[in-house]
């Protein structure tokens, strides 16, 4: 009777975890703006790597079971896409530089940070791409809170990760998370939480902007 439609499941899900059902938070689970840590016309990317790299997406999604899939929530993307207007001739730059498609870097941007230049982890990681300071100092990226070298800096690691994993796009994604060794130690994902929801959520997001219609904000 109030109108908002929620009472019923608000006082459900109250008498079940004891918490209120918030459903303008505006935000996602599992640490979703900062990681707590350690178009139409894309003529220069390898289409071959492009291709392989959708393919991984759409198999991993197909794969994962109904209940388990991810929820992407549209009022937080639609913020995170006014955001990443700012930053589109940094991420078509990293794109060409770096052979990866410009849905991928906004998918990264969009689970490490949100969209903010100036995120910062309580591990340390800053900026767009959230880099460590001794990363940042091994890709030449002289200021992290840049987000022209932040963009490039972030694509230039998550090209060396693809490299290195041949082009598994997952396993490049883990390495981005958790570090190249905890990857090859494991022999794939690493058994973390933080990881393992960090791969999913950037899949997913990778879907959300390629499957964007006439390429908005990509």
């Amino acid at each position: 009777k109030t109108g908002n439609g929620v009472g019923i499941a608000d006082l459900i899900y109250k008498q079940l975890t004891g918490k209120e059902l918030n459903l303008n938070s505006g935000t996602l689970p599992n640490n979703q703006v900062i990681r707590e840590k350690n178009s139409d016309d894309q003529p220069f990317i390898d289409k071959q790597q492009t291709n392989a790299l959708n393919l991984n997406v759409k198999q991993n999604i197909e794969n994962q079971s109904p209940q388990n899939e991810y929820k992407v929530n549209g009022n937080f993307l639609n913020r995170v896409q006014n955001r990443l207007a700012n930053y589109q001739d940094s991420i078509s730059a990293a794109s060409q530089t770096y052979r990866i498609p410009k849905e991928l870097i906004q998918a990264v941007i969009t689970a490490e940070s949100a969209a903010r230049p100036n995120a910062v982890s309580k591990a340390g990681a800053k900026g767009l791409m959230q880099l460590m300071d001794g990363t940042a100092r091994f890709l030449d990226v002289k200021d992290s809170f840049d987000p022209n070298q932040n963009i490039q800096g972030g694509s230039k690691y998550l090209r060396q990760m693809l490299d290195r994993f041949g082009n598994n796009l997952q396993l490049a994604l883990a390495a981005y998370n958790a570090g190249p060794r905890n990857v090859e130690k494991y022999n794939g994902i690493p058994p973390f939480d933080e990881t393992q929801n960090y791969v999913q959520r950037v899949m997913h997001y990778y879907q959300y902007f390629s499957n964007m219609k006439g390429g908005e904000n990509t």
